[in-house]
């Protein structure tokens, strides 16, 4: 019985590498009833790699350079996929892709219907040359928070910006959705009694100097007149 309990918990780890299955540029996934297929550019890993529905679905997916994505879906039409990345930068989250042909990819990055919530307002799409287009033009964010793509080729990005999220607090409590507020007030507040005890120790170092006694100006002059 020891012995089970001394071995057991070595072999779980032995158990979770075993389940990664490697991927590198050479492995393509394709979809043959929509001619299309996706590859990574870079090494790196994944548990499952599925196809459901004409999407390819993996599971924990870990590109090199990339985040770590549970639950990453992926369906392209009529167009070969190179995916570059997904990164999460300072208050978004990017994925990074070349289309080889003019058709339509969908990319659900596992962040659920909340990314759906404003309706493309806080999804920037954009292509080579600096090109971008507005929520129904080129793309449109679909009501499970996933990306449709149409007609876009070459060089591609689709980001996801958090601050609306941030700047949503219809469902937190009073303390956590005026924060802001309320750390502007405070801060105000100790500004206020801040300078009001400067002003007060200014005015008594005024009233101090004015109750010393004070020689005449023509005492120095007299004295400089001594001294010669």
């Amino acid at each position: 019985m020891l012995a089970i309990f001394l071995v057991s918990p070595l072999a779980f780890p032995m158990v979770e590498a075993q389940n990664q299955v490697n991927v590198d540029p050479s492995n393509v996934f394709r979809i043959p009833a929509l001619d299309g297929s996706i590859n990574f550019a870079v090494n790196g890993t994944y548990e499952t790699a599925t196809l459901q529905d004409n999407t390819w679905v993996f599971t924990n997916l870990r590109l090199n350079g990339s985040v770590a994505l549970p639950n990453f879906k992926c369906a392209t039409e009529n167009t070969d996929l190179t995916i570059y990345y997904c990164r999460n930068f300072t208050s978004r989250i990017t994925l990074r892709y070349f289309a080889e042909g003019d058709g339509r990819q969908t990319f659900d990055l596992g962040l659920g219907s909340k990314a759906a919530k404003y309706g493309g307002g806080d999804w920037v799409v954009s292509a080579s040359g600096n090109t971008f287009w507005s929520a129904g033009d080129k793309w449109h964010v679909n009501p499970d928070g996933s990306v449709t793509v149409n007609r876009v080729s070459g060089n591609v990005s689709v980001s996801h910006w958090y601050y609306m999220e941030a700047a949503d607090t219809s469902d937190q409590p009073f303390y956590q959705a005026h924060s802001v507020a309320i750390g502007t007030v405070i801060a105000v507040f100790l500004t206020m009694v801040t300078a009001t005890i400067c002003m007060r120790t200014k005015e008594k170092t005024i009233q101090k100097d004015d109750n010393q006694p004070r020689r005449p100006k023509f005492w120095f002059k007299r004295k400089e007149q001594v001294e010669k």
